[in-house]
């Protein structure tokens, strides 16, 4: 297929105190990597890397890494978990499942999992499975031990202060997009990609965040459901407060809107192409803020 892009102007409890994982090595002198873990700021974590080494202070914002002597399991124990704002975590060496036994931080601001085979995570399915609620970055990628219902209960709400939220390559996610209050998509939402997930529903009444610059949804849509997702986008037209900004509808096996591209100017548009050429257009002068491009398969 093308592609055309039109352009234009429960009961409440304290945060566990530690955080645990395992590190599986299968040779002597291997290094485990966390790419980054932020500590608050004054504050201070102390990790057992659990091979009988000396523990180790953490403070600030930086790459952490040890070698193991030997291959081997080993349990991770990082103290003072509360004060850590942001876990990077990349190594497939990585082994955990996330539990009340090994729980996510609860303060999280920031979190990035990529590529972890070992890694168990059914959101929600108890309180140290939450997904943390203070989020303002989420990139969760080709993770296929996560399991998350998204607004399904409580511990598996959309986290409501996201800013920056990726989904990518993620089979066990289901996401009815505002079916339930815990499913609604964060309002101050400025990036927003959604790559070959599991089932992402997104209908033409959703609400899409007023603030929204940056959005990709590829994940073999059809015809209908792209007409759907520029409905929703055009639903959020006239009270966007996002300046310019790309919306990618065309790659991931999506289909076509309907109409013919690119589209033309209708008040109000009546099919997918004229509603995607509206977004940037704007014919019937319904938003100060046009986005700037709508690319999509033809």
């Amino acid at each position: 297929m093308s592609q055309l892009t039109l352009t234009g102007c429960g009961p409440s409890a304290s945060p566990p105190n530690y955080w645990t994982f395992r590190v599986v090595t299968t040779a002597a002198g291997e290094t485990f990597t966390l790419q980054a873990v932020g500590v608050n700021a004054g504050k201070t974590c102390v990790v057992d890397w659990g091979d009988g080494s000396a523990p180790e202070n953490w403070t600030g914002d930086a790459l952490r890494s040890h070698v193991y002597a030997a291959a081997g399991t080993y349990t991770v124990m990082v103290t003072n978990a509360p004060e850590i704002w942001k876990i990077d975590m990349r190594d497939a060496k990585t082994s955990w499942t996330v539990s009340n036994a090994a729980p996510m931080p609860a303060n999280l601001t920031y979190l990035h999992l990529y590529g972890l085979a070992g890694l168990t995570w059914d959101v929600g399915s108890v309180a140290g499975a939450n997904m943390p609620t203070n989020l303002t970055f989420l990139y969760l990628r080709t993770l296929t031990g996560l399991t998350w219902d998204v607004g399904s209960v409580a511990g598996a709400n959309m986290p409501t202060n996201l800013t920056d939220l990726r989904l990518d390559i993620l089979a066990g996610l289901t996401w009815d997009v505002g079916s339930v209050a815990g499913a609604n998509m964060p309002a101050n939402l400025t990036s927003l990609t959604l790559l070959d997930c599991g089932a992402i529903t997104i209908d033409a009444t959703d609400v899409f965040p007023k603030s929204l610059t940056t959005f990709q949804f590829e994940n073999h849509l059809t015809q209908a459901q792209v007409d759907a997702v520029l409905a929703a986008l055009y639903l959020a037209f006239p009270t966007r407060t996002g300046a310019n900004g790309t919306i990618d509808l065309a790659g991931g096996g999506n289909a076509a809107p309907s109409g013919t591209a690119p589209g033309t100017a209708q008040c109000p548009p009546a099919n997918g192409w004229n509603t995607a050429y509206e977004l940037v257009n704007d014919s019937c002068n319904v938003s100060p803020n046009h986005w700037a491009s709508v690319t999509c398969q033809t």
